[in-house]
């Protein structure tokens, strides 16, 4: 997946409900990006209508997207289900109408 070419960059995905951590952590990111890339990535509460590429940071129990992820068998949660401080990255094609792909960030 390409976070960021030329004159584009894909958005971050932070839910409302998330936790404070999730989006500081989600702002700092965007940060590094452009530093390292000219551009920052906005960070939305919602799901963009149309996306080639987007970043999903969320907490399993918090995050209505990535539970619906879940049920049309899309990302796999048991590697973080039940427990703490742990994380997994799963590159989602077609993840919803209107996106490409996603990198989904679930602790």
């Amino acid at each position: 997946m390409i976070l960021a070419q030329k004159h584009n960059v894909c958005d971050f995905i932070v839910e409302e409900e998330a936790f404070e951590g999730v989006k500081r952590i989600a702002g700092k990111v965007a940060a590094d990006v452009e530093l390292v890339c000219g551009l920052k990535p906005e960070i939305r509460g919602n799901v963009p209508a149309q996306a080639d590429a987007c970043v999903i940071a969320a907490t399993l129990g918090k995050s209505s997207l990535c539970e619906a992820l879940a049920a049309e068998g899309k990302i796999d949660v048991t590697a973080v289900e039940g427990k703490r401080e742990v994380y997994s990255r799963t590159l989602v094609a077609n993840p919803f109408p209107g996106a490409k792909e996603a990198l989904v960030i679930l602790g």
